[in-house]
C-alpha cells in the first residue's frame, strides 16, 4: 500500500498561530476554501523566473526584472480570491496555464490594471486605483470565465480550450507586484455521499491470517490470537465506522481526482496502526490497498509501510491535533499528491519512482478504521474527476518494477511474530546497509536523470544526488548542463513575455485610437458632417473595427449619401412625417400605465386592487407591528404571509419582491427568490403560497 504520511502536527492549534490561519473575508474552510499561498514561504509555488519575495505576508515581485510564478498543482473548475496592488506598469495573472508553454493550452490571460481578458479591452477606468491594494474574483466553470475587482464585473469569456491547468502572476521588467490572501474554492464537484444512507458505497472486511500446514509450529507464548473485530459502518446523518478494523469504499472509481469532506477521528492507536486512513488508486474489493493519507495519529511512533513515499518532516506545521471535525482537501494528479487541512496545504509531494511501484490506474476512494478503539465520521463528501490536461510535474520513466506490495495489516504483524522465531544475525564484512541504500538511491536516481527530459526535473534529481553523494562529478555536470537549459529557458520565456507585453500595448493603444475614431465619427454624424464621418470610419475599419456596430455606422453613412440625391424631392414628405411622427411621440410619452390585480380565485374572487403607489404591500392582515398592507388577502387556511410581498411601481414598469414568506410566492407556476425584483407583465398569473391567485391587468390612459 503506498502511503502518504502526515502525523498530528498537520492540525495546529489555530490560537498559536493567528496571522497564518486567519481565514481571510470571507473563505470560510469548513465551505470548500483552501489557501494557495500562506504568507510566509513559497510552498505549493514554482518561481521559474524573476526575484520573489515574501514582504509582511505578501508575495512581491520587485521590477528588477520580468518574473513569473505558478502552482505547482493545475485546478480545474473554482472560483480565485485574491487581493493585489501593481505599481510601474501593467501584470497579469494567467489561470489554466501548461506550464510547459505547449501551444494547445498557453491559459487564459487577465489583466490586473483593468481587468483586460485574452485581449479584450477592459474597464480602463480602474487602471488609476491599481497602486492600491484590490480584491479580485476569477471564475472559472467548463468553458465559461469571468473576473471582477472589488466586486465590479469587468470581463467574460467563453474558452473551450483550456479545461484545467497552473494559476500564474506575471509581471514584465519595470512593474512591481505585489499579492497576497490568495484562497481558492474547488466547484463542480460530486455528491457522493447521499446524507441518509451508504448508496454508492460498500464495505471491505480484512482477511484473517492463513493456517500454513505442515512443518513446525511454534507455540504462541501468548496464547491464541483472537480474529478482529469488523468495523460497523452506517450512513444516516453521516458515514461513521466504528467497532473494529474494517474499510469502506465508493463503487466509482477515481485515477486523477480532487476530493474535499470533512472528517472527525477519535480514539487511541494501537500497535503503531493509523486510527483512520483514506486511501485512492487501490484494487477494488481489496482491503487496504493504493495509496494511503493518514486522517489522524495520537502521535506516538508510526510503523511505516511498505512503499512510504513521505517521511514525517515532510509534512508541514507539526504540533498538537486539535479535537472536533476537520474539512480535508485531497488532490491526486499524476505523481503528485496534495493535501490541505483546515483550508492549509500540509503536504504536497511527488511519486518518482517507477512504473509498476507507482501506481497508475484507477481505483476506489476508501475510508479506512485502523482498530476497534478508533472511530471515524464523515460529512460532507465530494469529488470530481480531473479532466485531461497538464500534468504538475513531468512522469519520470525507467524499467518495470513489481506491482505495489499490500501494507502489513495488524493481524499479520501478529501472526509473523508468533510463528516465526527472531534471529541475530552477525555483521558482515563490506558496506554498511545504510552505505548500501545510499548507493542504490543514487542508482535509481542517476536513471532518472539521465531518461528525463525536463531541465527543472534535471536540476531537483541532481542535486538530490549530490545530496548523497557530493563527489559525484557526473551528476554535478549534468546539474550544470540542467541549469543552463533552465536559463536559457528564462530568458526566452522572459523575452516572450516582454514581446507579449509590449505586442498588449501596442493592441491596447490600437483600440484606444479605434474607440475614438469611431466616437469622432458618431460626433460627426451628429453634426450632419457625413463625409468626415466616412474618412473617420475608413481609419477605424483600417484599424480592425468591425462587427455590428461598423455595419450600421456605414449604413447610415450610405443612406445619407443616398438621401442628399433625393432631399429636395422628399423635403415635403419628410417634414410632414416628422411632424406625425413627433405628435404620435409626444402622445405615447403622455400615456399612463396603470396597473390592477385581479382576484381569480379565493374569497374575494373577481375582485380588483388598484396598484396606483410606487409600493403596495400585499399579505393576510392589515396591520401589525406598525406595518400594514394596502392589499389584504383573505385567506381561511391561513397559508399566506402576514406580509407575504410588495409590488413596486417604476414608471410605467411593475415588479414583485416576495418578502421571504412561509409559503412562497409564485409566477407562472416558478417559485420566486425571496428578496428579488421580477418584472411583472400583463396577464401575468400571480399566486400567493398556491391559495390564492391574481392576474395582473394593464390599461393606459
Amino acid at each position: 500500500m503506498r502511503k502518504l504520511k502526515w502525523f498530528s502536527g498537520a492540525l495546529l492549534v489555530l490560537a498559536s498561530t493567528p496571522a497564518l490561519w486567519s481565514a481571510g473575508r470571507d473563505q470560510d474552510p469548513a465551505s470548500g476554501w483552501i489557501r494557495l499561498f500562506n504568507g510566509t514561504d513559497r510552498f505549493g509555488w514554482v518561481a521559474p523566473a524573476g526575484n520573489w519575495k515574501i514582504t509582511d505576508s505578501a508575495l512581491v515581485a520587485d521590477g528588477t526584472s520580468a518574473s513569473r510564478i505558478y502552482s505547482d498543482l493545475p485546478f480545474a473548475d473554482f472560483i480565485l480570491r485574491f487581493d493585489a496592488r501593481i505599481t510601474g506598469g501593467p501584470a497579469d495573472v494567467v489561470v489554466r496555464l501548461d506550464p510547459e508553454s505547449k501551444p494547445a493550452q498557453p491559459g487564459i490571460h487577465i489583466g490586473l490594471t483593468d481587468g483586460s481578458l485574452e485581449g479584450q479591452h477592459g474597464n480602463a477606468s480602474l487602471t488609476a486605483g491599481a497602486q492600491s491594494w484590490r480584491q479580485f474574483e476569477i471564475r472559472a466553470e467548463g468553458d465559461q470565465l469571468s473576473a471582477t475587482i472589488n466586486g465590479m464585473p469587468v470581463a467574460a469569456e467563453t474558452d473551450g480550450k483550456s479545461r484545467i491547468g497552473a494559476i500564474q502572476f506575471e509581471v514584465p521588467k519595470g512593474s512591481r507586484l505585489e499579492v497576497r490572501s490568495v484562497w481558492l474554492k474547488p466547484i463542480s464537484l460530486n455528491n457522493l455521499y447521499n446524507g441518509t444512507n451508504l448508496d454508492g458505497w460498500r464495505a471491505v472486511n480484512p482477511k484473517e491470517p492463513e493456517k500454513k500446514s505442515g512443518g513446525v509450529h511454534l507455540p504462541n507464548p501468548f496464547g491464541k490470537s483472537k480474529p478482529p473485530k469488523v468495523a460497523h459502518w452506517s450512513g444516516d446523518g453521516a458515514i461513521r465506522g466504528t467497532g473494529g478494523e474494517g474499510q469502506l469504499e465508493t463503487v466509482q472509481t477515481f485515477q486523477d481526482f480532487l476530493l474535499q469532506m470533512s472528517a472527525k477521528v477519535t480514539g487511541s492507536q494501537h500497535g503503531g496502526i493509523a486510527l483512520a486512513e483514506l486511501l485512492s488508486r487501490g484494487s477494488a474489493g481489496q482491503y487496504a490497498s493504493g495509496y494511503a493519507v493518514d486522517l489522524a495519529l495520537s502521535g506516538a511512533e508510526k510503523a511505516v509501510a511498505p512503499g512510504s513515499l513521505l517521511s514525517p518532516e515532510k509534512v508541514r506545521m507539526p504540533g498538537t491535533v486539535a479535537d472536533g471535525v476537520h474539512p480535508f482537501t485531497v488532490i491526486n494528479r499524476g505523481r503528485r499528491f496534495a493535501m490541505w487541512v483546515d483550508g492549509h496545504e500540509v503536504m504536497d509531494d511527488y511519486d518518482s519512482r517507477a512504473e509498476g511501484t507507482y501506481h497508475a490506474t484507477a481505483g476506489p476512494l476508501s475510508i479506512l478504521v485502523g482498530n476497534e478503539h478508533a472511530s471515524v465520521e464523515l460529512t460532507g463528501v465530494f469529488a470530481a474527476t480531473l479532466p485531461q490536461g497538464p500534468q504538475p510535474a513531468p512522469a519520470p520513466t525507467a524499467s518495470p518494477a513489481p506491482a505495489p506490495v499490500a501494507a502489513v495489516t495488524p493481524q499479520q504483524t501478529a501472526t509473523a511474530a508468533t510463528t516465526v522465531p527472531a534471529f541475530n544475525l552477525p555483521p558482515m564484512p563490506g558496506q554498511s546497509p545504510e552505505d548500501k541504500a545510499r548507493a542504490e538511491q543514487v542508482r535509481t536516481l542517476t536513471v532518472q536523470a539521465l531518461e528525463t527530459q525536463s531541465p527543472e526535473e534535471a536540476v531537483r534529481i541532481n542535486k538530490q544526488i549530490l545530496t548523497l553523494d557530493p563527489s559525484d562529478m557526473p551528476a554535478q555536470q549534468r546539474l550544470d548542463k540542467a541549469q543552463a537549459r533552465l536559463d536559457t529557458q528564462s530568458e526566452i520565456q522572459e523575452h516572450v513575455l516582454q514581446l507579449r507585453l509590449d505586442s498588449n500595448s501596442k493592441l491596447e493603444q490600437n483600440v484606444e485610437r479605434r474607440d475614438a475614431l469611431m466616437q469622432q465619427v458618431q460626433d460627426a454624424l451628429l453634426h450632419g458632417k457625413t463625409n468626415e464621418a466616412r474618412d473617420r470610419l475608413n481609419d477605424a475599419e483600417r484599424l480592425g473595427a468591425k462587427g455590428p456596430e461598423v455595419d450600421h455606422l456605414n449604413g447610415i453613412i450610405h443612406q445619407r449619401i443616398r438621401n442628399r440625391i433625393l432631399l429636395w424631392s422628399c423635403l415635403g414628405t419628410a417634414a410632414v412625417l416628422a411632424l406625425i411622427a413627433g405628435v404620435m411621440a409626444a402622445r405615447r410619452r403622455r400615456q399612463v400605465v396603470v396597473g390592477y390585480l385581479l382576484a381569480l380565485d379565493g374569497v374575494e374572487k373577481g375582485r380588483r386592487y388598484l396598484l396606483n403607489q410606487e409600493v403596495t404591500h400585499v399579505g393576510g392582515v392589515a396591520m401589525d407591528t406598525g406595518k400594514k398592507n394596502e392589499v389584504v388577502v383573505r385567506d381561511p387556511d391561513r397559508l399566506v404571509s402576514r406580509f407575504h410581498l410588495e409590488v413596486h411601481k417604476r414608471k410605467n414598469l411593475y415588479y414583485v419582491i416576495d418578502l421571504d414568506s412561509s409559503n412562497g410566492t409564485y409566477l407562472n407556476g416558478r417559485r420566486l427568490p425571496a428578496g428579488a425584483a421580477t418584472r411583472l407583465r400583463s396577464g401575468d398569473r400571480l399566486a400567493l403560497a398556491n391559495a390564492v391567485s391574481f392576474t395582473l391587468q394593464l390599461s393606459k390612459s
